[in-house]
């Protein structure tokens, strides 16, 4: 049996270059769906935590890291922004009874 020619080089495969560009794509990547959710989304003017609207991050740090901390914070949100509040990229919650009315 033959042995299989690469299309790379042995070489190359272990090169620093050859490991770093799937990170840069990644990393890309992640840069280009943030700046979408902060600035082009159709929810960017409803206010809120700009981590909350960027990744939805925020909700785990609050829940899991900070042990259920995320329905607690609701009210002190709800001070801070007022009653309608972007609280994850495509999540907005509202707290204002005469809302739903409208």
């Amino acid at each position: 049996m033959s042995s299989i020619k690469l299309i790379i080089p042995r070489e190359a495969l272990f090169s620093t270059g050859f490991l770093l560009a799937p990170l840069g794509a990644f990393m890309f990547y992640w840069l280009c769906l943030v700046f979408y959710r902060l600035f082009l989304h159709p929810l960017r003017n409803v206010p809120g935590p700009k981590i909350a609207a960027a990744t939805s991050w925020y909700e785990f740090y609050q829940d899991v890291i900070l042990d259920g901390n995320y329905i607690k914070d609701y009210p002190r949100v709800h001070e801070k922004y007022g009653p309608i509040v972007r609280m994850s990229p495509n999540r907005v919650q509202i707290n204002d009874p005469n809302f739903y009315h409208k």
